[in-house]
């Protein structure tokens, strides 16, 4: 079966997801209204309605992002992870552990975005749900060290 589009929705189409100078300028000036109230929203209540909207992602990204960050910059470590015997970094443990659980949250986005499944390479409905289970496994163990370690989340 052949899908025929026709020129006006082409047209639109080009209009609102081209790069072109020629529609990113006018776009620019027509979503602007849109940033500032955002921004504004992120002021006053700490999060906008973009946030809102699609919370799932907006958490999952940044809190996979604070993840990284904390693993990358932290100075301590829970006393279950630290380990004197290792004098360049004794809480490497605790590091790994940062990390895991921002892979569990990056996990979330992938199966969100369906980024398993692969279009252009083709691929089987087997392997897409081979790769689904996967993401899901790194997922769920994220979330379970996510929440055995929630309050050990400072630095």
């Amino acid at each position: 079966m052949e899908i025929k589009y026709t020129k006006g929705f082409l047209n639109d189409m080009e209009r609102l997801f081209s790069s072109s100078w020629r529609y990113s300028i006018p776009r620019f000036f027509r979503d602007i209204r849109f940033r500032i109230k955002e921004a504004y929203l992120r002021a006053v209540r700490g999060y906008d309605d973009e946030s809102v909207w699609d919370h799932y992602h907006w958490a999952a990204r940044t809190n996979a992002q604070i993840l990284r960050d904390l693993a990358k910059n932290k100075v301590g470590c829970p006393s279950e992870f630290f380990n004197k015997k290792n004098k360049k970094d004794e809480c490497f443990k605790w590091k790994k552990t940062l990390i895991e659980m921002a892979e569990g949250f990056e996990a979330a986005l992938s199966i969100g975005n369906l980024d398993y499944m692969d279009l252009e390479k083709g691929g089987t409905e087997a392997h897409w749900r081979k790769k689904e289970k996967q993401l899901k496994d790194k997922f769920d163990k994220g979330m379970n060290l996510y929440h055995k370690y929630f309050y050990n989340l400072w630095d």
